[in-house]
């Protein structure tokens, strides 16, 4: 596969020249307010204690566990409260990225010239942005680990990676930390997940990230085979000129057609919501290396029509007690040329994809999406 000359780039050549030689990556703590309603009056009358009523620091600290803190704003009628929850932030030239280590390190942005491709809180309260969790999910059924899932998340910041770790799951054992790089000079995020077995006994999984995106986007992704043929995969995809793709139509969606489970090939997921692509690129497996009853590329369509889970599993294997696993995923975001239509079927949008991951190989041999 050939480097992208610069008739090839389209709108997208503008975007890396904004952050070519860029040495600097903006990483810092935001704070989101929540106001709610209360009758809990004064502080010394309130059930919670006087704390209720106590201001929150929003400086950052070298290890921060994020914790509720309320403070009273004083204005003319009912006294409400406030909840101060911090978000920790990367931007570098167009791109931005986000990620709430209150609710379960969920990374609840990745943007380009501000348009995110992650389905945010207020568009899907249910299912909103991405998540780690262990495989396969007989381990646990649902819902997922909350330590993993819903759960705060320590974080410190070693110089320019974003470093969140999980408490120790109850059920499994399991620990999870999230070290999270950004590549200015090819518009990239990596994430490192190291999955930690703290348990006694020899655990097998296979790390699994769950990424929500907006309806009525195009998801496709290299495949020689159908989907595979588990009872709940009524979703059935098959390739066409080794690429499967997915139109989401909402409504057209039931639930007979809401999952699917398949083996991609070549390392990489996309999907595209307007102009805007997203590219998952992380270690291709075996269709005999998945957990059991997954899938390496995994489906999720919400009956409600409000989002597509966009899932991707890597190697199932053992962990020794005291021993962890790195599981490396590279999220890539690109503004689509005039010229490449986003429709399925078309066979430029797969050539565009494969020419920006080999150029990214190019550039970043030593960092690719590995499991270790």
């Amino acid at each position: 596969m050939k480097r992208l000359g610069e008739n090839q780039l389209g709108k997208s050549q503008s975007v890396r020249r904004s952050f070519q030689g860029l040495s600097n990556t903006r990483l810092f703590a935001t704070t989101l307010w929540l106001a709610t309603q209360t009758s809990c009056g004064s502080a010394s009358t309130c059930p919670k204690g006087a704390s209720h009523n106590s201001s929150a620091s929003t400086s950052v600290a070298t290890t921060h566990r994020p914790k509720s803190n309320l403070a009273s704003i004083p204005r003319p009628g009912a006294p409400f409260a406030i909840t101060r929850r911090q978000n920790y932030r990367i931007e570098f030239g167009a791109y931005g990225f986000e990620i709430d280590p209150f609710g379960g390190a969920r990374i609840n942005e990745f943007s380009l010239e501000g348009k995110s491709i992650i389905v945010p809180a207020k568009e899907s309260p249910e299912a909103n942005g991405s998540s780690i969790w262990p495989s396969p999910q007989s381990d646990w059924i649902w819902p997922p680990p909350p330590e993993l899932d819903t759960l705060p998340w320590s974080v410190r910041i070693d110089h320019q990676t974003l470093v969140l770790e999980s408490d120790v799951s109850e059920k499994l054992g399991l620990q999870v930390v999230q070290s999270i790089t950004a590549e200015p000079e090819i518009g990239s995020v990596l994430i490192d997940y190291e999955f930690i077995n703290r348990g006694k006994s020899a655990r097998k999984v296979s790390p699994w990230q769950n990424t929500r995106v907006r309806p009525k986007g195009l998801t496709f992704y290299p495949a020689s085979q159908p989907t595979y043929d588990f009872p709940d995969n009524t979703l059935v995809i098959t390739p066409r000129e080794g690429v499967s793709w997915y139109q989401h139509k909402p409504s057209e969606v039931t639930r007979d057609s809401i999952k699917s489970y398949a083996d991609g090939e070549e390392g990489w997921v996309a999907q595209v919501d307007g102009k805007l692509l997203f590219i998952k690129q992380f270690e291709d497996t075996k269709p005999g290396e998945r957990a059991p009853k997954e899938g390496e590329v995994v489906l999720y369509v919400d009956v409600n029509g409000r989002f597509v889970e966009v899932e991707q599993q890597g190697r199932y294997a053992e962990i020794a007690p005291g021993t962890s696993r790195h599981w490396k995923v590279r999220w890539v975001l690109r503004i689509l040329p005039n010229r490449i239509k986003p429709e399925a079927g078309n066979l430029e949008l797969v050539k565009f994809v494969r020419d920006e991951l080999s150029r990214i190989v190019q550039a970043h041999s030593d960092s690719q999406p590995t499991q270790q």
